[in-house]
């Protein structure tokens, strides 16, 4: 019986335990896919089981001892865990079912983007752009139109799997060349490429995967003003609240 419990207190036991844990809290949030809390679980039991030597943190970084490529290997499994460990701050059902909050996140993507850019880029909602004229619109800029959500089959009664869909529309001007546009085409490209450079692989909190890249509508020119599009979508899981 004791060594059972000195087996149980082993202090790799017990972390790997923890890991796991907080890792299938992660899976239950959306905040890491199925196949990350695989990875993440995987390499807590064999790091348990012996497969690893020793993994020590010295000078604010992971180094480990382990096969014969140690310092990569060990690199591996403290990424793994801080996969898991540091996620950001926690959120709440509640912040996880208010999907409004996935736009501000987009919006903060892209407004760090463009930062310093000259002339300033500005980065607008649906809701900056309510109301005003298309002359008096500010160019050069990044418009972010929510495009709603579907919801996906799921076969728990409590959960609904959404899929949002956001325009993220590169928008310029270039009065003297209003018959042909070519000039606003010319500065449309580069400005959607940053943006969507800064978009493509990250993942808004709160969801289960990575913004994805779809299908979006052709570009638009109009009165001297060019309209490039890209198209991005994102999952959450909204959950019916429990009640006391």
């Amino acid at each position: 019986m004791i060594e059972v419990l000195q087996q149980l207190s082993r202090p790799r036991l017990v972390l790997a335990v923890i890991v796991v844990l907080c890792a299938a809290r992660a899976l239950l949030d959306g905040r890491v896919t199925a196949g990350e809390w695989g990875a993440v679980t995987g390499a807590a039991m064999w790091w348990t089981s012996g497969g690893a030597n020793g993994v020590t943190k010295a000078g604010g970084r992971c180094d480990g001892r382990i096969g014969p490529d140690p310092d990569r290997h060990g690199r591996a499994v403290c990424h793994l865990v801080a996969r898991v460990a540091v996620l950001g701050p926690v959120m709440t059902l509640q912040d996880i079912n208010d999907f409004s909050r996935l736009e501000d996140a987009i919006v903060a993507i892209l407004k760090t983007a463009v930062a310093g850019l000259s002339p300033a880029v500005h980065v607008l909602t649906a809701a900056d752009l309510a109301g005003v004229a298309e002359q008096r619109q500010r160019v050069p800029a990044l418009h972010v139109i929510s495009q709603g959500f579907s919801p996906a089959p799921e076969p728990d009664p409590r959960l609904l799997r959404l899929t949002h869909t956001w325009y993220v529309v590169a928008a310029v001007s270039n009065v003297a060349t209003q018959r042909a546009g070519h000039a606003a085409r010319r500065a449309a490209g580069p400005l959607l490429a940053l943006a969507m450079g800064a978009l493509l692989g990250e993942r808004l909190p709160g969801t289960t995967r990575p913004l994805a890249a779809v299908r979006a509508p052709a570009g638009a020119y109009s009165a001297g003003y060019f309209y490039l599009p890209s198209a991005w979508q994102a999952e959450s899981v909204f959950r019916k609240p429990t009640t006391p």
